[in-house]
């Protein structure tokens, strides 16, 4: 079932701000006209709440949402600055370089998870290596990961099952297309971004009429500008498009391929996603 069908409920047809009735007739070329009018509007704009109640609220969990401000009172909104990071940090040995290199560098990211266990933030890249056999000076702990962000929906009670990875970047930095076995979330602490999404069963072959998506796999500033600006005008089916401010959190649906490009010099987010491994703490 493609994302456009899950929106018909009854006799509405909704997505976002926008709600039109099928009862106007059952003319099945009205429909068809409705229908592409929506499929525009899917692949142009986010569906967005205003408050985690609205989100659980949701018949469905099988689209990108932005939940508005559900992370403005956290106290990494004011805590969690430039100058903060760059102490807490300080002595974190980042493969990419230390944090005023990886601000300064649009093909720079810092994308790294804090040990679930530990509270270490593991800044290696080798994903074959246990988490918890990192030398001391390979991950530095990061205080008061508790105190300082809030519960994410859904996780609340469930620690046990969570990764949760600092981000840190500058602008143009970000990642290509890829996803998710499992639900994630993404809550902005400082900056914008834009998010790219297409749903699981889409035709990446079919997408780019100049042939092969070689933007897809594209990992660096220029790939993703391009594609921002030049190829997604191009797209027979184009992405969904989202902007996070500050204080929003993003709702990623599992298996749904995604592109992040941040906007703003100093980009801080915490993204959390369930894990199939339980840790004990």
């Amino acid at each position: 079932m493609n994302n456009l069908t899950t929106l018909f409920h009854g006799e509405i047809i909704a997505q976002g701000p926008l709600a039109l009735s099928a009862s106007a007739g059952h003319d099945m070329i009205h429909t068809v006209l409705i229908s592409l009018l929506l499929a525009e509007i899917l692949y142009a704009q986010c569906h967005r709440v205003t408050s985690t109640l609205q989100f659980r609220a949701l018949e469905s969990y099988d689209s990108p949402v932005i939940i508005e401000s559900a992370a403005t009172n956290w106290t990494a909104i004011q805590k969690w600055t430039l100058p903060y990071l760059r102490d807490v940090l300080q002595e974190v040995s980042f493969p990419q370089g230390n944090i005023d290199s990886i601000l300064s560098n649009p093909n720079s990211y810092i994308f790294s998870k804090i040990d679930p266990v530990s509270g270490f933030l593991v800044t290696s890249d080798d994903e074959d290596k246990n988490d918890l056999d990192f030398e001391p000076h390979q991950r530095r702990f990061l205080p008061l990961l508790d105190v300082d962000v809030g519960s994410f929906p859904f996780f609340e009670h469930d620690h046990s099952k969570v990764h949760h990875f600092l981000l840190i970047g500058g602008v143009g930095s970000g990642l290509c297309f890829h996803n998710h076995e499992e639900h994630a979330f993404n809550a902005l602490l400082r900056g914008t971004k834009t998010w790219y999404f297409y749903p699981p069963n889409v035709n990446t072959l079919g997408l780019d009429p100049h042939g092969y998506p070689y933007w897809w796999r594209d990992d660096t500033a220029e790939g993703r500008y391009e594609f921002a600006n030049t190829i997604v005008p191009r797209l027979t089916e184009r992405p969904f498009e989202c902007h996070q401010e500050a204080g929003d959190i993003m709702f990623v649906p599992s298996l749904w391929h995604h592109m992040v490009i941040n906007q703003n010099k100093n980009t801080v987010a915490v993204n959390a996603i369930k894990s199939r491994t339980t840790y004990f703490t």
